[in-house]
């Protein structure tokens, strides 16, 4: 409850991305009431998720709460959100949408597709990450190889997206390690990461050269132990 002359009240422990309604009295005191007045809606903003499980699919793009970015990675990376070369597209140039997808083949990308945060708490071994991913060539459905300048990184950031590092590289897909044509769901392990995270696939080239789309789709992050799944 308000005491005048206090004009707000701060909520704690509201999910992301949900409507509330709230209702105002002025008047509540024991045996001295008034009637309710709403309800009023409110929508919270992006904040933190929790893996119960999170879920995206990419039918909208950019995402709600997911950025791009362009920047070199490297052990202490400089990015610069707004944009990137990160666009929609249909999963493995099947179809026009449902999936993120990145053509690399120029000089100088460094393009960046970025998750919202993830509260993870205290870690726990059962946490994971898990999407498709596939590679073909550009505008259409034959697999081909990566460059030895291409690469496809998935990115953990342990500080909630403050800092990107070479060192916390969860996995990279370069030359002689692609994925295929078709698509690999692949799984990964958060155990031992705590508190807020964010995770994003890092596309680059930088020499001109092999013309091809990698793809994502199907995003999600769980808990392997809860009674949930894609």
């Amino acid at each position: 409850s308000l005491t005048a002359p206090d004009n707000f009240y701060s909520a704690t422990g509201l999910d992301p991305l949900t409507e509330y309604d709230f209702y105002i009295k002025s008047i509540c005191t024991s045996g001295d009431t008034s009637a309710n007045d709403g309800p009023y809606t409110f929508e919270t903003g992006c904040g933190s998720f929790a893996p119960i499980p999170y879920t995206e699919d990419f039918i909208s793009y950019v995402p709600e709460c997911w950025e791009e970015a362009t920047g070199r990675l490297t052990t202490s990376s400089t990015l610069n959100f707004g944009s990137s070369d990160w666009t929609n597209d249909g999963f493995a140039n099947n179809g026009t949408t449902g999936a993120a997808r990145m053509e690399i083949w120029t000089a100088s990308k460094d393009e960046w597709l970025i998750s919202p945060s993830f509260n993870l708490g205290s870690g726990s071994s059962s946490l994971i990450v898990e999407f498709d991913v596939a590679l073909t060539v550009w505008n259409t459905t034959v697999g081909d190889t990566l460059q030895a300048d291409d690469t496809l990184a998935l990115v953990i950031s342990t500080d909630n997206g403050q800092t990107w590092s070479t060192s916390n590289i969860l996995n990279a897909w370069v030359d002689g390690n692609e994925p295929s044509a078709s698509g690999d769901h692949v799984v990964y392990s958060l155990a031992g990461y705590t508190g807020g995270v964010r995770l994003g696939f890092y596309a680059a080239s930088s020499v001109t050269g092999e013309d091809v789309n990698v793809y994502i789709d199907n995003f999600v992050v769980r808990d392997t132990n809860a009674v949930s799944s894609i």
